[in-house]
């Protein structure tokens, strides 16, 4: 089976069975476009991406305690009851975009 040239991801298989998969494919408008990437990061709530990124990349690479452990559940607590949740939930509702920036 030859690979299909206008999916958003190609796969191969070479002779040795080692699987490829190429996803950067722009031409084709695929999610990993740089522009649409970043389109759709800006759809998010910021304050919920700006503490979620920062839990990520500081626990990565290691073990978290106990004690960071609930911080991030009171974090995540407090972010479900601000106005940025709040209008994510109304923009749910209402079956339109949020509107993160005024």
């Amino acid at each position: 089976m030859s690979p299909d040239p206008s999916s958003p991801i190609l796969r191969g298989l070479d002779p040795r069975g080692v699987a490829t998969l190429t996803f950067n494919r722009p031409e084709v408008n695929n999610a990993y476009d740089g522009e649409r990437i970043v389109d759709h990061l800006l759809q998010n709530a910021p304050e919920a991406n700006r503490q979620t990124k920062a839990a990520a990349f500081e626990f990565a690479w290691g073990k978290m305690s106990e004690e960071t452990f609930a911080n991030l559940v009171a974090q995540h607590s407090a972010r479900r009851q601000s106005g940025e949740a709040a209008e994510g939930l109304a923009s749910f509702a209402e079956k339109r975009a949020a509107r993160w920036y005024s």
